[in-house]
This record gives structure tokens, sequence and C-alpha cells, in this order.
């Protein structure tokens, strides 16, 4: 190819003679792993088990996932054996789809790592070819029948130069094309449903940054339908056809077209159940149920505005409008023999049909289930699946109405099945007979469709019942609060309505438990040690205290660091500090942050983690010079005291290197000293931090003691403040305060069996806090030695250590008690001998004697 001249063979991409620098990575340790996973990997197609199971987190989920390849899927007859250009190919997900199809691909990446891991994972298509370049610098003297741009166009601003940045690439496209040639665009749309329900704008992490219209030149940038109708116009491409990725482009699996929308004697409302938003690596909360707002829009003509994402082929002359076709929807997070497509199509008569077909070559050797496909005709009515979102979407609703639909549910099942040994048996054909593919029709006869899936043998009527429940209520994302005390988690809340309807015994129910993880692990990659539960997702906000567990915190998708400086007597200020945001969407954000510019002296630094309460993962934070010298790193052999301000730093329990930050409030920070510095235009801040789901911070309070985490944080920082003595009383403040307003359940108990009235309790801890200011200037005062201060410390810490492990003792709790207020006393006395009565520790001597 002559068009090559330009470029050199490096491995297996091209690059360009003059390779320039191309600044956009998820991270070196999940680029590195990405690359590792494809290089030794024997099966690199799409679908492919070994990727599969390399999925660990958010990127690799994203790079490796077949889902990606949904979002090409509708246009795949007109794509094969045609010539493709892909800009910004990423880790080749799309390239690999692109290259199955027999297309001459020609895949353009910038990142020189990203470059080399798309051309190893098509080292097997000869018919794709990889180059590492920049879209603006990239020149080729054929054209092409395709160009794609797969959430590409919104990073223009970023990596194009032109004053309007996606118009001049679009116009670069335009000529790259044949005179009858498409350009394929996914892109999110910024009006999308989503970030109405609150989700972070994709690219910046911020919560209605796009519907607020906040991009910048400096920013990346998305657009709404009519405004991306005007610019494709303005770049020549008079012929424009949507196609709309739900829940977004990203991992779609439905695909509604324009004449989907369009036409009357379609709904998608049932296709698009539950399936507006998902929490990615990125959790946020809702404030209404997603599919009853699309419903309405749909109704109003308006979905069309407010899809998540837009799919769009473009043309200078060409009719790219396929009319028969309303909507696709695929199933591939399966094992390859089970994915599968659904086509819903007009008929020669105008009727509406679903046609499906397999999407691999593939054949099942399950010997306990059997995949059948066939034909259908598409059926009206509303899901009764729909009929739980109704419910639970209520205000106050009642627990009577969810029970008299499950009810409802079962005595569907009832009246198609048959009695053994004098109990109701269903034959194996029902194993999917759940309310998602039960349509309560006009006349309010049900009617089935979809059942799919065919057991290898006559099944318990239980087991069927149990499967649709439990799937119905894992699907729901929002529930609203219930007037009625009911479970607050899935599988709590599946097992008390099947006992509604049912006698179901212990060991049925864990037969279900047992007879659906198998069936997961025969039609998928995964192998769960058990079946996945969840917290009822409420909507928040509301007056539910059950939620108040580990939801409190909430992870944060992004941080706007500000770090402060200051010298000796002086005191922190705005004008002697730096802003810094950290998108903690990419995975582990590493950012070297390097203070010029600063004159005079400097004795200690703060940094500021955010303004808001949250949680995320902070892997390093680290001063040096730039010789090296490390004067700062929290995480290391050497003792480096530090101060944290409304936050707690636990050790992850998932990961070795990475702290779990709590931020509890909207003013986290982290306070230490340095060596005095007379000049600071020399020093370095490493910081490494990334984002956690709300799963992972589930998982980390599961594998952590809470309570025992946030004690040990407590003692961790006493250990190292004990120099500090104010500071290492406001963490004594701290902890009486945690055992006096977080441990409520115990306090209530403790109150009733030893006399102490609630009005009194509640007088002790006002009169505690009121005292912290005069203990603090009674320490300074009093000027005391450390080392003895230190001790008289360590002794009391030990006091409360007991204390605390008393509380967990739910036996002779008043003997223990006790036991503790002499001890207690006793160190009292000896603290007292140097306090006033005016201190906290007066207040509470005095406390003790009265009750």
């Amino acid at each position: 190819m002559t068009q090559l001249l330009n470029y050199k063979l490096k491995g297996k991409a091209f690059f360009p003679v003059t390779e320039k620098a191309f600044n956009y990575s998820d991270g070196d340790d999940i680029e590195e792993y990405i690359y590792d996973v494809v290089k030794v990997a024997s099966d690199l197609a799409t679908g492919s088990e070994e990727l599969f199971l390399a999925i660990k987190d958010w990127p690799s989920l994203y790079h490796l996932s077949p889902t990606r390849a949904n979002i090409l899927r509708p246009l795949a007859d007109k794509l094969k054996g045609k010539k493709v250009l892909e800009i910004g190919a990423g880790c080749g997900a799309i390239t690999r789809f692109l290259g199955e199809l027999g297309c001459i691909v020609v895949a353009v990446e910038g990142s020189a790592r990203r470059a080399s891991i798309t051309a190893e994972r098509c080292r097997d298509l000869k018919n794709v070819t990889v180059v590492c370049d920049s879209f603006q610098s990239f020149v080729w003297d054929d054209k092409f029948d395709f160009i794609t741009l797969i959430g590409v166009l919104e990073y223009s601003n970023l990596y194009f130069e032109a004053d309007n940045a996606p118009l001049a690439m679009l116009s670069k496209v335009k000529q790259m094309l044949t005179e009858s040639g498409e350009n394929i665009i996914a892109i999110e749309n910024k009006l999308g449903l989503k970030y109405w329900l609150g989700a972070p704008e994709d690219h910046v992490g911020k919560e209605y940054f796009g519907l607020e219209n906040k991009y910048r030149k400096d920013t990346a940038v998305t657009f709404g339908r009519l405004e991306i109708i005007d610019l494709l116009k303005l770049a020549g491409f008079k012929k424009n056809n949507f196609y709309y990725p739900f829940p977004d482009y990203k991992f779609p699996d439905t695909v509604i077209t324009e004449q989907g929308l369009r036409d009357k004697s379609f709904s998608v409302k049932d296709l698009l159940l539950e399936k507006y938003e998902y929490h990615q690596a990125k959790t946020y909360d809702t404030r209404f149920s997603s599919s009853l707002v699309g419903e309405a829009l749909e109704k109003n003509q308006l979905l069309s505005e407010f899809s998540n994402s837009f799919l769009i082929c473009s043309s200078n002359n060409v009719d790219v409008v396929n009319t028969d076709v309303l909507a696709y929807s695929y199933s591939t997070s399966r094992k390859r023999e089970f994915c599968k497509e659904n086509n819903y199509r007009l008929n020669t008569v105008n009727d509406i049909e679903v046609v499906r077909k397999k999407l691999y070559n593939s054949f099942s050797t399950a010997n306990n289930i059997e995949h059948r496909l066939f034909d259908e005709k598409f059926l009206f009515g509303e899901l009764l699946f729909k009929e739980a979102i109704n419910i639970t979407s209520n205000d106050k609703w009642n627990y009577d109405d969810l029970k008299k639909w499950s009810d409802k549910y079962y005595h569907i099942l009832i009246e198609q099945s048959f009695q053994v040994e004098g109990r109701p048996y269903l034959d194996r054909a029902y194993f999917d007979l759940t309310p998602f593919n039960i349509i309560i029709q006009d006349n309010g006869v049900a009617a089935f469709f979809d059942l799919e899936w065919y057991y290898h043998e006559n099944i318990p009527l239980f087991y069927v019942f149990f499967r649709g429940i439990y799937n119905s209520l894992l699907r729901i994302f929002s529930f609203r609060d219930s007037n009625d005390q009911v479970p607050d988690d899935v599988l709590g809340l599946t097992l008390a309505l099947l006992k509604n309807s049912i006698d179901l015994t212990e060991v049925e129910f864990n037969r279900c438990l047992s007879w659906e993880k198998c069936f997961i692990e025969t039609v998928t990659y995964s192998t769960p040690s058990s079946i996945g539960n969840r917290l009822i997702p409420y909507i928040k906000n509301t007056s539910n205290t059950k939620r108040e567990s580990v939801d409190f915190l909430l992870p944060l998708h992004d941080l706007d660091i500000q770090l402060f400086w200051k010298n000796s007597g002086e005191s922190f200020s705005e004008q002697d500090s730096f802003r810094y945001y950290i998108n903690l969407a990419k995975q582990d954000d590493k950012t070297l942050i390097a203070l010029k510019d600063i004159k005079g002296a400097v004795s200690s630094l703060r940094v500021d983690l955010g303004e808001k309460r949250g949680a995320f993962y902070l892997s390093k934070l680290k001063l040096r010079s730039c010789s090296e010298k490390i004067l700062f790193c929290l995480d290391s052999d050497k003792k480096f005291h530090f101060l944290a301000n409304n936050l707690l730093l636990l050790k992850s329990s998932i990961y070795t290197n990475k702290f779990l930050v709590l931020a509890l409030s909207d003013d986290p920070s982290i306070e230490f000293d340095v060596p005095d510095i007379q000049s600071c235009h020399d020093l370095l801040i490493d910081i490494n931090v990334s984002e956690i789901s709300q799963e992972y911070i589930n998982k980390e309070f599961e594998e952590i003691n809470y309570r025992k985490s946030i004690e040990g944080a407590v003692v961790s920082f006493l250990d190292k403040q004990s120099h500090y003595v104010e500071d290492a009383f406001d963490l004594v403040m701290q902890r009486v305060e945690n055992l006096l307003e977080n441990k409520v359940s115990f306090l209530s108990d403790s109150i009733k069996e030893s006399g102490i009235n609630s009005q009194q309790m509640e007088e002790m801890v006002k009169q505690v806090i009121q005292k912290e200011d005069t203990l603090r200037n009674i320490v300074k005062e009093k000027a005391l030695e450390r080392e003895n201060t230190r001790i008289q410390l360590e002794v009391l810490n030990q006091t409360i250590e007991k204390l605390l492990q008393q509380i967990d003792s739910k036996e002779d709790k008043l003997m223990k008690l006790g036991e503790l207020n002499i001890s207690l006393k006793q160190q009292l006395e000896i603290l007292s001998s140097k306090y006033s009565k005016n201190t906290l520790w007066g207040v509470v001597k005095e406390k003790l004697k009265d009750n």
C-alpha cells in the first residue's frame, strides 16, 4: 500500500515515522493488563470465553465485553466485505467485530499502547490494519465505504485542533468517504434520560454538566439530537438516520429504529423496561422510575429526544433507512452457544413479527437445559413484570399489593400445572415462564412468549415461581418507600412473597438457590459461589431508615482537589493554594502535581480531597523533591505524622495497596508537616486515586467489621498523632462521640438497664461536645510533657477498648458496665489530679458520680 509509506511497522501496528505523544489512557496498570490478556489468549473472537473470564472491573468490562459489538450488529449486513475506517479503535472491541464481518479495516488509534493492544487482538485477521496516529494527522490515499466514530466525536475538542473541532473532524470524515459512503457515529445524548436521573456526565464525571451545557473548548462535548443534526448538515451530510441504543451505545442490548418510534402499531415500553440506565462504575441516586418516565416520553413522541445515546448513519445522498425493521434486542452476556438476536419487523401484511436467530454457530453440550429459538407474532398488552414496577414506584406502596401481584403470577402458573405425588409441577417447556415473559392482554388473558429454555425434566412449580419473583425483583432499579415493614434485600423479599402463596420449606428454598446457581453456570461463563443478592434499591431522600447502613456514603465520581501551603506561624489561605480536578472514572488516575511559583519557606501542606461526602480509593499520596527525596508518604515504613480532618482512611480488605477513603463531610483533608523548605518550586505531589462502585463499598464492609475498622483507624491515627497533644485529644473526643452517637442500639439498651434516661444522656453528650474548646485551651495552657500525656492517653485508650469490647457482649451488661465504670473512674482520678472540673474529664467524672 502506497499510503503506508508514511508509516513504519513496529510490532504488529504501523506508527508514524515521527511519533507523537497522545495523552489518553485508562491507566498504565489496566492497559498493561488488557495487553497481557489478549497476548496470551488463544481465542480472540467476539464472545471469547477467555476474554470474558478476564473481566475484573469497569475498564476491563468496557474493553473485553462481547456486548460492545451490539452497537454495530443492526448494520452488520451492509458492512460485510466493505472498506471501513475506524477512528479511535481503543483496545479493539469494535475492530475485532468489523474484522470478523469480513470488512477491509483500517483502525486508527492515537495511543501507542492501545494500538498495540488492538493489533494483538486482531493478529489472526489479515484484513485488519492498525495504524497508530491521530485522525487529524492521518493520511490515506484510498477512500472508504464506511467511517466509524464510536465514542470519538465527543473528544474532538481535545484531540483535533480547530476553532470548531467537531465540525472540522466531520468535514475530514466527509472528504475520506466514497460518493455513496456512510459515516457511522455513536455518541451520548447530552439530554439523555439517565442524566435527568442524576447520572454523572460520562466524560466530565459531574452531575447535570451536559444538561446545563457547561462544555468548553477544553472539555469533551456531546449534543442533543437537533444539535447534532445541524452539525452533520453543516459538514455536508444531508441524510441522517438515527437508531436509539439502550441503555446506551457502550453496552446496548436493545436498539430502536426511527421507524420503530414512528410506527403507532408498535410500542417499545415493554422492550425498554428497566433498560434506561445501568450503574457502570458510577453509582448515582435516582429520584424516579426511569421505566415509567420512558413510557410517558414514548406516548408524547419524545423518546428520541431523551434517548441516552444515538447511533447515526450519515450520508450525502443515500437513503439509509431500513423501513421494515422496528427494533433489535440482543442477549450476549451468555456463553456463545446461547447468544441470540431478536428482530422486530413488519411482515408483508404489516403485522409485527419477532424473528430470532443465534449469533454464533456454536452448539451446546449442556445436558440439563435445551435452548430453542422460534419466530413469533408480536403480542400486545402489558407485561406482568410491569405491574410490579407500577406498585413499587408508588409512594408508600402497600406490601399487600405486591403480594397480590405475586399471587396473580402464582395462579397463572397453577393453571398450567399438573400434580405429581400431590405437589404441582410444570412441563419442562415452562422453565422460563416468568413475569417478563407473560403479557396480560387487553381481554385480561395471560399470553406467553419467548420461552427459550427447556429443562431436562418436568419442574416443581415452586422453582419456576421462585425464578419469576427473584429475577423480577432483581431487575427493578428503584423502589419507593413502603407503608409496611418489608425485607430489605431481594432474596428476603422473594422468600416472603413465596411463602404468601405456597407452603415452602427451607429445604425447598435452598434447592431453588442451588438450581438457579446451576442454571447460571450452565448458560453463562460465571461461576458464582451463590446466586446474587442485594439491598432493595430504594429511592433516596425518603423516610425508610433501614437503608442507613453502608449507603450513607456513596461513591464519588470526581475530586476537586485543593492544595494549601503555609510557613510556621501562618494559617492556610486561599491565596496560597492550587486547585486540580481529577476524574475518578479513569481507573487509578495517577496524577503528578508540580508546585511551582511558590515564594517563601513552607513548613506544612494541606490536601483537601474534594468538597462532598463520599467514598473513593487512594493508592498513593507522596510528596517528594525533584531529587527524589521523600518528604511525606502516606503508606510508608517510616512514620510520617499527619492529621486527617473529616475523613477516615481504612485499609482496603480487597486491595493490598489501597486505602478506602470515607469523606465524612464536605471538607475532608489531610494535613502534614514537611521539613522547612526555603524554596518550593521543586516539590512534586504524587496522588493516585480511583473510583469505587457501590458494589465494592458493600464488599468492603462485608469483609471488614465496620465498627472495628473505624476504631482501628482511630487507634492507628492516635499512634501517629501522639506528639500532637491537642490533636490526640481530638481523637479521643472523636471516639467518645462515636461511642455516644453511633452506637444507638446499644446505648438504648444500656440506658434502660442502668436507669439513665435519654434526656440525661443527651445532656451529657451536649456538655461533652461543648467542652471541646475548653479542653483544647487547658491542654495548651498546662503544656504537659508529651511522653506523660501519651502514657495517660494509652491508658485511657485501653479502657475505652475494653468498654467497646464489652459492648459486643449481650450478657451481663449491667455487671460489666459496673466493672468498667470502676476502672474508668480510676483512670479519671489520675487525670483529674491534672485537670480542673471544668474540663471534659471533670464533666465525665461528675456524671459518673451522679449516675
